[in-house]
């Protein structure tokens, strides 16, 4: 393991060095995107090194570098998948750092129109302050914009899976009217009735 720890750490500096390489020089501005691409590949590879060694703060840094790279580049795609990776390295020691990778990813998808994608990392951050955090107040918020983001994309069963945590957590934490009424909204279209 500390192996692979030695080598993700190599990556990361050969992934620096062209980073400063390619920002130098009249000529960076012709070729400073070969050595984007290349430094984008490195720190992925020591971010999955990082992770197989279970350095879970340094996978998350190297992702999330991967991931502002990409945005440099204007891939949006690729940005938000790395940022979910950090996040995912994060979860794993530094919850408050996963919710901001994970937002990250929240906006780059917004701006793409990929509301399901939305709704489930409103869902991600969601989980993140029920358990890590507990924080009742915050799941709440983050499970009403997933719900309301599944419910704008005709996903009635995750917006419902969504209502109904909302509705156990105000229950909670003494929003008894609020539950009451999801309560009853959910029971006016449950399938059973």
């Amino acid at each position: 393991m500390a192996d692979n720890e030695q080598k993700a750490r190599q990556l990361v500096a050969e992934a620096e060095k062209k980073i400063s390489s390619s920002s130098k020089g009249f000529f960076s501005q012709f070729t400073g995107g070969n050595k984007t691409d290349e430094a984008i590949d490195l720190y992925v590879r020591a971010g999955n090194l990082f992770k197989l060694g279970k350095k879970w703060n340094d996978g998350g840094n190297a992702f999330l570098q991967a991931g502002t790279l990409h945005l440099k580049n204007n891939n949006k795609h690729d940005a938000g998948l790395c940022f979910v990776d950090a996040a995912n390295c994060y979860k794993k020691s530094n919850p408050a750092e996963a919710i901001k990778a994970i937002e990250r990813a929240v906006e780059i998808h917004t701006d793409m129109g990929r509301f399901i994608m939305v709704a489930k990392h409103h869902e991600n951050i969601a989980e993140i302050y029920e358990k890590e955090l507990e924080d009742q107040e915050k799941a709440i918020d983050h499970y009403q914009h997933a719900a309301d983001c599944y419910a704008g994309e005709e996903n009635k069963s995750s917006a419902n899976k969504c209502l109904i945590k909302i509705a156990n957590y105000s229950a909670l934490t003494d929003h008894l009217d609020k539950a009451i009424k999801l309560y009853e909204q959910l029971g006016e279209i449950s399938p059973f009735t």
